[in-house]
C-alpha cells in the first residue's frame, strides 16, 4: 500500500475482515503510487524507489531510477516500468534486474524520446 507521507506498507489481507500491517519502508520521502513485479515493488515518490519484498516483513531498497523528477504514477508491464512525471511526461525504464534500472526512452528535458 502506498501511504503517502507514511511510506510504503505491506498489508496481509489473508483475512479480509482483519487486514494487518506486516512490514513497510519509509524511505526517502513519501509513497504516492506503486506497481508490483514479482518480488519487486516500484514506489513513485517523485523518483522511483525499487524495493525487494521477498521478505514482506522487511522490505529493502535495492535501487532507484536516478531521477529527481516529479513521478506521480507508475506501472510495470513485462520488462518495462512506465512513469507519469508531472513535469517530464511519460518516461519508460527498462529493467532486467532491479539493480540495473536505467532510463530507456524519454529525455530529461521533458520531451518525448524515441
Amino acid at each position: 500500500m502506498a501511504g503517502d507521507q507514511s511510506g510504503f506498507h505491506v498489508i496481509d489481507v489473508t483475512n479480509p475482515a482483519a487486514p494487518r500491517r506486516v512490514g513497510g519502508y519509509s524511505g526517502s520521502t513519501f509513497a504516492l503510487r506503486l506497481a508490483v513485479s514479482g518480488d519487486h515493488v516500484f514506489v513513485a515518490d517523485g523518483a522511483i524507489q525499487i524495493l525487494d519484498v521477498s521478505d514482506p516483513a522487511a522490505p529493502r531498497r535495492v535501487g532507484d531510477d536516478g531521477w529527481s523528477g516529479d513521478a506521480g504514477a507508475v506501472a510495470v508491464v513485462g520488462d518495462y516500468v512506465y512513469l507519469a512525471d508531472n513535469n517530464a511526461g511519460l518516461r519508460v525504464l527498462s529493467f532486467a534486474d532491479a539493480l540495473e534500472c536505467r532510463l530507456c526512452c524519454g529525455q530529461r528535458s521533458g520531451t518525448a524520446g524515441d
